[in-house]
Order: C-alpha cells, then sequence, then structure tokens
C-alpha cells in the first residue's frame, strides 16, 4: 500500500496484526509506511502513506520464527479470514484479495 495511485481506486486496509506488520517493517529500512490501529473500519483514515490495520487480536508474536509454519501463525490468519467474512457479510468490506491463503484453504479443507 505504498502506492498513491492504490488509494485513488478504492479505501485499503488490513485486517490482522499491527506488531506482526512493525516486526517485519524492521527488516525493511527503506519502508516509511505507518500503521494506524482502528477498532472497526468506520475508525480507518484512508490516507496514503499510512495503512489502517483491524485488529484481529492481541498476539504473543515473540516466538514467531519467519517462513516457518506455526500454530500462532495460522491462528492470526485464522482470525484474519473470519473478521474478514463476518465484515463483508455485515457490508463494511467490500472485497478481500488473499489468493494464495485461499488455495491453500481450500486444500487443506478439501
Amino acid at each position: 500500500m505504498g502506492e498513491k495511485h492504490i488509494y485513488d481506486e478504492c479505501r485499503p486496509l488490513v485486517i490482522g496484526c499491527v506488531n506482526v506488520l512493525e516486526r517485519a517493517k524492521a527488516v525493511l529500512p527503506q519502508c516509511s509506511l505507518e500503521f494506524n490501529r482502528i477498532e472497526s473500519v468506520s475508525d480507518a483514515c484512508f490516507r496514503f502513506g499510512s495503512i489502517d490495520v483491524l485488529e484481529t487480536g492481541h498476539y504473543d508474536i515473540s516466538k514467531l520464527v519467519w517462513g516457518k509454519e506455526q500454530a500462532d501463525a495460522g491462528q492470526i490468519a485464522m482470525d484474519s479470514i473470519r473478521t474478514s467474512i463476518e465484515l463483508g457479510l455485515e457490508g463494511e468490506i467490500d472485497a478481500v484479495p488473499r489468493p494464495p491463503l485461499t488455495r491453500w484453504l481450500l486444500r487443506w479443507w478439501g
């Protein structure tokens, strides 16, 4: 969401965990994005340079290892998906672009 044209076409937000995003940002020194923690979609500011993040829970990410399958990482992902579905059914959001995860879930549940 570091590209201005995205904000001209939609009102993006992330549904997930701010702490995970901050941890990722720490290893990307060129990243200047800020995170705006929100409690509901109506709290989002949709401002370029700031990513609105709807928290899905409180997680201890201190033991997460990048690139490794882990129960805690899976829980964060599932909470994000569940929240996305709920917000979509309530008409709060219009779309959720997550094809790679969706394909994985279809294989897992299939």
